[in-house]
């Protein structure tokens, strides 16, 4: 036989599992994530940055970017690929991808 303490235990611990999984439901959903990919198309105006996210697709001579608090970066096509700088920062390359988060 089982004693009482056990007993209650047993009846606190199925107790927590169901109010747990039961109030998994309940939660608000994630948000979903999207990748943003920036790349260089030939316009009759010169090179021109390409951003597609999800089925948008925009271009642009040059962009600003910032995240919160942070100095911007400025992205333009340059010869070809992408050039993000930021003072004395700079990074390349002929496709970008950036991680969105709505």
């Amino acid at each position: 036989m089982l004693n009482s303490k056990t007993l209650a235990w047993l009846c606190i611990c199925g107790l927590c599992i169901s109010v747990l999984s039961t109030s998994q439901g309940y939660q608000s959903p994630q948000l979903p994530k999207e990748t943003a990919t920036l790349s260089v198309v030939q316009t009759p105006e010169g090179p021109h940055l390409k951003i597609k996210v999800g089925e948008l697709v925009c271009t642009t001579s040059q962009l600003k970017v910032s995240r919160k608090q942070e100095e911007p970066w400025t992205v333009k096509p340059v010869g070809g690929q992408i050039e993000m700088r930021r003072g004395e920062s700079v990074k390349k390359g002929p496709i970008i991808k950036v991680l969105l988060q709505f």
